[in-house]
């Protein structure tokens, strides 16, 4: 069951819980400081798509940039 949603918008991201239907507290956040590695990737900002993948990563994508992670500390 999903619990969080992380929602990016420019350089900056929110984290939204699903149960309370609200963001959480202290956010939105800088996506480059936050989450390590999407800046060498380019896509710190301006983020078009995230997906889940079947292989327990998700794939975040900028134009024609695209990050696998397996945790929003690296890519």
């Amino acid at each position: 069951m999903i619990t969080k949603a992380y929602f990016l918008i420019g350089s900056q991201y929110v984290r939204y819980d699903v149960a309370s239907d609200q963001v959480d507290a202290g956010y939105p956040k800088p996506i480059g400081a936050n989450w390590p590695g999407f800046s060498a990737a380019g896509v710190d900002t301006g983020v078009d798509a995230a997906v889940d993948g079947d292989d327990e990563k998700v794939y975040v994508s900028r134009a024609r940039n695209t990050c696998a992670t397996t945790s929003r500390e690296a890519c």
